[in-house]
C-alpha cells in the first residue's frame, strides 16, 4: 500500500472515530495521534512534496506540522525548473531546433511548423504553434513560406476553426506569386475565380493561371483547359482546350487524362477515337487517384461500348484482365482498373501520338463545377 493510500485509510480511521459518543475524548485523541504518527513515519524521509502536502491537510497543527513545513519548502526550492545547461545535460533536438529558429534560422522555423503542423518529430501535433512559427517564417520574405502562410488559412485553419479566411491567405499567396511561386498564383487565381476572399474577377484569374501554367502548373493548364471546353467565364475554344489538356497530360495530371480521353471518346474538340480515349482513360486510371475513382468509373459506365472494349483490351494486354472483351464493366473489370495504379508502378505506356485536333464546337463534356471548390 502507498503512502498516500495509507494516508487515506488514516482519514477514514479518523473519521470513523470522530463519530464516537463525546463520552470518549481520550479513545478519540489516541486513535488520532497513532494515525498521525504513523503516517508521519512513513513520509519523514520521502523527497516527494506532495507526500509532505498531504501530512499537512491531514494535520494542519499536527505535531509534526512545522518539521513538514520546512522539509516542504526546501524540496520545493529543489525542484524549480533547471535548464538542461545547468544540469550539465544535453539539450533534446526540439530545444535544439527551437533555438536556431528563435535565432532566425528560416529551415529551424519551417521544420518546427511542419511538425508541429503534423505532430510528428517528437512534438505532439499544435496547429496554432505551427502557425505561429510559419507566421515567423514567412516574415522572413522567403517566397515557399509565404505561400505556406496562405495554404495554412486555407486547410490548417480549417481544421482548427472549421472555416477558411480566404481575405488572409490571398494576401500570403499574393505576395509569393508576385515572387514568381507556381502554386500561389494557382491560389490567387483560384480565389479570384470563384470570388473568395476579393471580388471574382475572371480576367485576373485567368491571367494568373496562365502564368503558373507557364512556370509548369500542371493543374492550371487542366483548369484552362476546363474554361476553354466549357465556355462559361471565357469564350469557348476547343483547339486551346485540348492544348492545355495535352500539357497538362505531359505533366501526369490526373484529370487532364480522363478529359483529354473525353474529347476523343465524344469527338468534341478532337476526332471521335474509341482507341484513343481508351488510351488515355487507361492512363488517368494508372495514375494514382487521390480518391476519385468513384468519381471516374460512374463516368466509364456511359462511354460507347466500343471505347469500354478497348479500354478492357488495353487491360487484357497488360495481363491485368483475363475477362471477356463485352464492355461490360463488372466487378472484374472495376477491380482491374482500381489496382492499375499499384500494378502499373515503375511502369511506362507505349505513346499513342494523339491526332490533330479540329476546330468544330460542340458541347463540352465537363463543367466547371467539376473543379474542387474550395468556399
Amino acid at each position: 500500500m502507498t503512502r498516500l493510500a495509507l494516508l487515506s485509510l488514516f482519514i477514514v480511521l479518523i473519521a470513523a472515530n470522530a463519530s464516537v459518543s463525546a463520552d470518549t475524548p481520550t479513545k478519540q485523541d489516541d486513535t488520532v495521534t497513532q494515525a498521525e504518527i504513523a503516517f508521519w513515519n512513513s513520509i519523514k524521509d520521502t523527497k516527494e512534496a506532495s507526500e509532505f502536502e498531504a501530512y499537512l491537510k491531514a494535520f494542519p497543527n499536527g505535531q509534526f506540522a512545522a518539521l513538514a513545513k520546512l522539509r516542504l519548502k526546501k524540496l520545493k526550492v529543489g525542484t524549480r525548473p533547471t535548464s538542461p545547461q545547468r544540469k550539465g545535460m544535453p539539450k533534446s533536438p526540439v530545444e535544439l531546433v527551437e533555438e536556431k529558429a528563435n535565432a532566425g534560422n528560416l529551415e529551424a522555423m519551417t521544420a518546427l511548423a511542419d511538425s508541429y503542423r503534423w505532430g510528428n518529430n517528437g512534438v505532439e501535433k499544435d496547429l496554432r504553434k505551427s502557425l505561429a512559427w510559419r507566421l515567423k517564417a514567412a516574415e522572413t520574405g522567403d517566397v515557399e513560406a509565404l505561400y505556406k502562410a496562405g495554404e495554412f488559412y486555407v486547410y490548417g485553419l480549417y481544421e482548427l476553426e472549421k472555416k477558411r479566411d480566404w481575405r488572409t491567405a490571398v494576401k500570403w499567396y499574393q505576395r509569393a506569386a508576385d515572387k514568381g511561386h507556381s502554386r500561389a498564383m494557382r491560389g490567387v487565381a483560384h480565389a479570384y475565380l470563384h470570388g473568395l476572399g476579393v471580388s471574382k474577377n475572371i480576367e485576373t484569374a485567368v491571367r494568373w493561371h496562365k502564368k503558373a501554367a507557364d512556370l509548369g502548373d500542371i493543374d492550371s493548364m487542366w483548369i484552362l483547359g476546363l474554361m476553354n471546353e466549357q465556355g462559361e467565364e471565357i469564350p469557348k475554344d476547343l483547339a486551346a482546350s485540348f492544348e492545355w489538356y495535352r500539357k497538362a497530360v505531359d505533366g501526369g495530371n490526373l484529370h487532364a487524362f480522363f478529359s483529354l480521353g473525353a474529347m476523343y471518346e465524344s469527338g468534341a474538340g478532337a476526332p471521335k477515337d474509341p482507341q484513343q480515349a481508351a488510351y488515355y482513360f487507361f492512363r488517368g486510371f494508372a495514375t494514382p487517384m487521390r480518391g476519385h475513382f468513384d468519381q471516374y468509373f460512374d463516368r466509364a459506365l456511359k462511354w460507347s461500348l466500343a471505347t469500354r472494349k478497348a479500354l478492357q483490351q488495353r487491360l487484357a494486354d497488360a495481363g491485368l484482365y483475363q475477362g471477356t472483351i463485352d464492355g461490360k464493366l463488372g466487378r472484374g473489370t472495376k477491380r482491374a482498373l482500381k489496382d492499375l495504379p499499384l500494378n502499373m508502378r515503375g511502369k511506362t505506356l507505349h505513346e499513342a501520338k494523339p491526332a490533330a485536333p479540329t476546330t468544330k464546337p460542340s458541347p463540352g463534356q465537363q463543367s466547371i463545377q467539376d473543379l474542387e471548390k474550395l468556399d
